[in-house]
């Protein structure tokens, strides 16, 4: 038997020997045989192996893990809304509580701020919420001012074990800061909260990251807080939405 005649045959000795386990000439002429191990991926108590993907398809009509009603609502179900604050009149803000950690004078402040002639949120009217920080003394603890709403009921929807997002949009020229989301009983009780920091930016609008938070047992009520931390500083925020997992 010549070498080439060899090397030829063994293309269907392989393919058939492969179909069994067996053992398959896997060099030139003169080398030796050498065993293979399982080449259909056969588990030891005979079952066939398989591989599954982690990756979630949108839009297969199955919830997988890792989608939400913001990022597959073809799967999931759309997010139900329940509040929406543009700022765009003076009922918008005027139950809002504001106050300041460690100010050095008074000239802090969180005021409704006309944006129409000064690049505003693109869809987010005439109007935003300025915040404006004065300096802030060494060794003080949560520095800064805040700005929370008041108490945001969602109706007939029950809150307990479902997930909130919190949107909203901010200008900050670098300035820290955070929105953050607080979850209340029926005595008004605080049972947790989550946070998520602003986007940095060159004092342009843009959307800030989406603060999401399973909201505790017994929860009825949520509140949304804004919280400026850079000394003589200036945020405005707008395009607040507020929504809850379906």
């Amino acid at each position: 038997m010549n070498c080439l005649w060899n090397e030829q045959s063994m293309k269907w000795m392989t393919a058939a020997l492969l179909l069994t386990g067996g053992t398959v000439f896997t060099g030139g002429c003169g080398s030796t045989d050498q065993t293979v191990g399982d080449p259909l991926g056969v588990s030891s108590d005979g079952t066939l192996a398989t591989e599954t993907s982690s990756l979630s398809i949108c839009g297969n009509g199955v919830i997988e893990p890792g989608e939400t009603c913001m990022s597959c609502a073809a799967d999931v179900g759309s997010c139900l809304p329940i509040n929406a604050n543009s700022f765009e009149s003076a009922s918008d803000f005027s139950s809002w509580t504001i106050w300041n950690n460690c100010a050095t004078d008074s000239s802090w402040y969180v005021q409704r701020f006309y944006t129409l002639n000064d690049n505003p949120a693109p869809g987010g009217g005439a109007w935003a919420l300025r915040i404006h920080t004065t300096g802030i003394p060494a060794g003080c603890v949560n520095p800064g001012v805040y700005a929370l709403s008041p108490f945001i009921l969602p109706g007939p929807t029950n809150l307990a074990g479902k997930t909130v997002f919190v949107q909203n949009q901010s200008r900050n020229g670098s300035g820290a800061g955070t929105v953050s989301i607080h979850f209340y009983n029926t005595y008004d009780q605080e049972l947790g909260a989550g946070f998520a920091s602003w986007n940095s930016d060159a004092w342009l609008f843009n959307a800030d990251p989406i603060l999401s938070a399973v909201a505790p047992a017994y929860t009825v009520k949520l509140r949304i807080r804004y919280g400026m931390n850079s000394a003589n500083g200036y945020a405005d925020m707008d395009l607040l939405r507020v929504t809850v997992s379906p």
